[in-house]
Parts: structure tokens; C-alpha cells; sequence
């Protein structure tokens, strides 16, 4: 895989290198973003995908970004855009092809460890298999990839004698559970303390009764004896046995073992090698230096280098460009939504200026006029500027009448497309009647403006359930926890 991933950067960067000066100019003109340095790559492969695929006569996306950018070349922004969303897709696979290479370079400083001695696993852990690759050091070749597997370490009569000793001291003192110590017990004992690797442990108690096998105390028996002969305390006791491979128990299960693996056989030869020269009571093995009379060495299987960097690139770039396209969207909604939020105002000062003896032409450039004045104030505002649109449409030769209607489909929405049939068919039949019109207009629009403050209004109430919610569990917390705590005391 580090040849792979080096491979890949490499291409990536000669590549970079080879388009460094691609179409040069058009990106000093045309690509303001960030990563202008990709771009000249980024352009390079998105002219060899066009060419195959024709990505860029994708009608829809071509006419969202219309809509979002009406006074820009709507082919060009679809071209910046794929290159945009190229860039960062090389981005990411640069980044984990970096990642990947510096993890194998990791793994290969480690190199091959050659392995002398294996460690038995520790009592209770059971057994362990090792994968190891048998080399020839003479010829320096590998003769077999063996799998042994190591039996737990085996204590000593006085290391099983000392690991009781200490389990017992454990046991006692967990037994004791509140009381303070065996001379004053007052309440029951805590008999549930069996966890211990390979150890079995049993508890017995007196015949008395006075305690019961689960280390409660036998309340009507010690109530009897307190009647009968007036003490102030109950001599009794209790035992703890603890065992460590104590089993007296034989079942007999004839087996039939079959090498007929020689992979397995050269394994078992190894173990039968280990088997004569160490004894279970030793914790670390000495690998054998000669099987068959031949020189072995053996080394540990080194760890696969991961392909993981190269899918995360890949599905990261990929979601990524994908993403691209769901902001069109989103940048759409808010496009819509603005061109709501501003048809009010738009209506209101065509009809105010109009009453005011202006022609619907002369209106039309004013409010453009004052909006230009105040672009840096209320910043870009799409209504306005498809305005703008149909004026130039206007000084380019086409009718009037036409340049609004065009406008009330260049916005998409009904009340625009409303207004645009409106001042078409003024411009048609004549001026009279358009204030009737237009006050109708507006007052219908300020209704529309009132309903979608009203939905926005909601919205945000809707959003403000999770805060408050979690206002009142914390709320709630703070009441009950510290009545909770005084019932308690």
C-alpha cells in the first residue's frame, strides 16, 4: 500500500506541475477562491471529464446558479463551480494520501523483529498464538510462515501458595461488607466475591445456624439463643476455601489428530522442540536455533499497512462534491425567501411613485437608483437585481413589455410573475387603471408579508422547544436532587 500511496501523490504532483500554467489567464480573471493554486489542475481534469461526459450541459444546475447569480455568465459559473468542487476533492485525497504514506513509512522503520524468546500468556488468560516467519539465515530465504500457539504460564507450588495467600486476604476483607471488623459484626456478611481467574473459592458456615450460606445473618436463630441465655455477643464462624487446579474429576474421549499440513506439521515440530528444552513453570521460551539440522531464526509478522486513508479520501471527496450541490439548494431556499420578504416594498414604491406623476419606466430606474445607493448598507438583494436585469434587457433593443414579463419569470415566483403579467398588459392597453392596481397590489402584499412574518415566527418558536426543554431538565434537577438529598439525611 506505501507504493500505492506514493504512486498516487506522486501523480498528483507532477500533474500540478505539468498544469501549473493551464489557462492561466482565464483563472487570473475568472477564479478568485481560495485554492487558486488547484485550480489550474482542477481545470485541467474538468476539461478531460467534460470532454468525455459533457458535465456541463446539465440544464438544472445551470439554471439554479442563473437564478442566484442573474448577472453573471450562467455557463461559466457552472464551470467554476465543478472546478470548486474538483479542487477540493484533490484536496482531500492529497491530504489522506499524505496520511497513508506517513503510516507506512511507520511501519516500515520497524522493520522485521527478530524474535529469540516468546513470552507466556499470564495465568487465566489462556493460551496465545504467535505468527512468525521461519528464515533460513544461511541462505537468507524463508523457509516456512509457522503459527505457534502458547500455553499459559504454569505457577510454581509456591507461587500458587502465595497467589492464595493474597486472594484469601482479599476475600476477607471484601466479606466483611459494612462492617467495621469480624469482632463487631452487626450486619450481614457479603459472600458474592467469587471472581478470580482459574480460582474457585467456597464459602462454608458453622453448623449453628446463626449465619446462612450466603453470608446473611439468621435473624430468628440469634433472637432464640439472645432469650434463652441473656449474652451480649454470639460466638459462630465461617470458612473460605479457596482452588487453584484442584480437580479429581477424569473423562476419557478417545481423539485422532492428522498432520497433513505441512505448515502444521513444521509448527508441531517447533513445539515439540519447545517441549523438550522448557518446562511450564518457566515464563519466557527460548525458540529453538535448529530444526532438522538446519539454522532457523524467526521473526515476528510486521503489521499490514491500511487501505483505510485511501477509502476515507475517496468517500470524503465524494460527500464533499456532493455537498457542493446541496448548498446550491439551500442558497435557493434563501434566494426565495428574500425575494418574498422584499416584494412589499418593491409594489409600494412603484405605486407610490407612480402617484407621485412618474412614468412606470422612470419608477423602475429610481427605486434601482436607491438601491444601488444602499447596496452597502442592505447588501445584494436578488428582486433588485433581476431589476436591473430588465433594464438592460430594456437598452439592448427588446419591448418594454416583454423585459417585464421576462422579468416575472427571471424571479420564478408567483406574486413576481404575477407583477410582470401586470405592467406587460399596462404597457399594452395603456396606463389607465394601473393605480387601482397597484393599491390592490399592495395591499395584498402586505397581507402576504404579515402570514410569512407569522410562519417565521413559528419557525423560530419550533426551535426554541429543544432549548427550553432542556431549561426546565436542568430546571427540574435543581429542585428535586437536593429534596432527594434531604430525605436521605
Amino acid at each position: 500500500m506505501l507504493f500505492l500511496y506514493c504512486t498516487v501523490f506522486l501523480v498528483i504532483l507532477v500533474m500540478f506541475i505539468f498544469t501549473h500554467s493551464y489557462k492561466k489567464e482565464l483563472r487570473q480573471r475568472l477564479y478568485k477562491g481560495k485554492m487558486y493554486y488547484l485550480s489550474g489542475l482542477s481545470m485541467y481534469v474538468a476539461d478531460k471529464v467534460h470532454k468525455r461526459f459533457r458535465i456541463f450541459n446539465n440544464n438544472d444546475i445551470q439554471k439554479k446558479i442563473q437564478k442566484l447569480e442573474p448577472d453573471k455568465d450562467s455557463r461559466k459559473q457552472v464551470y467554476l463551480q465543478f472546478v470548486n468542487k474538483i479542487s477540493i476533492v484533490i484536496l482531500c485525497i492529497i491530504f489522506f494520501m499524505i496520511l497513508g504514506v506517513f503510516n507506512g513509512i511507520s511501519i516500515r522503520l520497524k522493520g522485521d523483529k527478530t524474535v529469540t524468546t516468546l513470552q507466556r500468556p499470564e495465568p487465566g488468560n489462556g493460551p496465545y498464538t504467535y505468527n512468525l516467519d521461519v528464515i533460513n539465515y544461511e541462505e537468507d530465504q524463508v523457509m516456512e510462515n509457522v503459527v505457534l500457539t502458547i500455553d499459559e504460564y504454569k505457577m510454581s507450588e509456591d507461587e500458587i501458595n502465595q497467589e492464595l495467600d493474597r486472594i484469601l486476604e482479599q476475600l476477607l476483607i471484601k466479606s466483611l461488607g459494612k462492617n467495621i471488623d469480624y469482632k463487631n459484626i452487626t450486619k450481614s456478611l457479603d459472600f458474592s466475591n467469587r471472581d478470580f481467574n482459574n480460582v474457585t473459592v467456597f464459602f462454608t458456615v458453622n453448623e449453628d445456624g446463626f449465619l446462612n450460606e450466603n453470608g446473611t445473618l439468621n435473624e430468628e436463630q440469634i433472637y432464640e439463643y439472645y432469650e434463652k441465655n441473656h449474652t451480649d455477643s454470639i460466638k459462630s464462624s465461617f470458612s473460605v476455601i479457596v482452588s487453584y487446579q484442584n480437580f479429581d474429576k477424569e473423562f476419557y474421549q478417545p481423539i485422532e489428530i492428522k498432520l497433513e499440513d505441512k505448515q502444521n506439521m513444521f509448527s508441531y515440530k517447533i513445539m515439540k522442540e519447545i517441549g523438550r528444552n522448557c518446562s511450564d513453570n518457566e515464563k519466557n521460551i527460548v525458540l529453538p536455533n535448529y530444526i532438522d539440522g538446519k539454522p532457523i531464526k524467526f521473526l515476528e509478522k510486521k503489521e499490514k499497512e491500511s487501505v483505510l486513508f485511501a477509502l476515507l479520501g475517496i468517500c470524503m471527496g465524494v460527500l464533499i462534491f456532493l455537498a457542493e450541490d446541496e448548498k446550491l439548494k439551500k442558497r435557493l431556499k434563501i434566494r426565495k425567501m428574500q425575494l418574498e420578504t422584499d416584494y412589499a416594498s418593491i409594489v409600494c414604491k412603484l405605486t407610490l411613485l407612480n402617484e407621485a406623476g412618474s412614468t412606470l419606466l422612470m419608477a423602475w430606474e429610481r427605486i434601482i437608483a436607491d438601491y444601488e445607493s444602499e447596496k452597502m448598507k442592505y447588501g445584494y438583494r436578488y428582486a433588485y437585481e433581476e431589476m436591473k436585469i430588465a433594464r438592460y434587457r430594456m437598452k439592448s433593443g427588446i419591448s418594454e413589455a416583454e423585459a417585464y414579463a421576462e422579468f416575472g419569470r427571471r424571479c420564478d415566483t408567483a406574486s413576481y410573475i404575477k407583477l410582470g403579467c401586470l405592467l406587460e398588459q399596462n404597457i399594452k392597453k395603456g396606463t389607465k387603471g394601473l393605480k387601482n392596481i397597484l393599491d390592490g397590489e399592495v395591499r395584498e402584499a402586505f397581507a402576504d408579508r404579515k402570514l410569512l412574518a407569522k410562519k417565521k415566527g413559528e419557525e423560530a418558536s419550533t426551535k426554541l422547544l429543544l432549548p427550553m426543554l432542556l431549561m426546565l431538565l436542568v430546571s427540574m434537577v435543581v429542585i428535586i436532587v437536593p429534596a432527594f438529598m434531604s430525605m436521605n439525611l
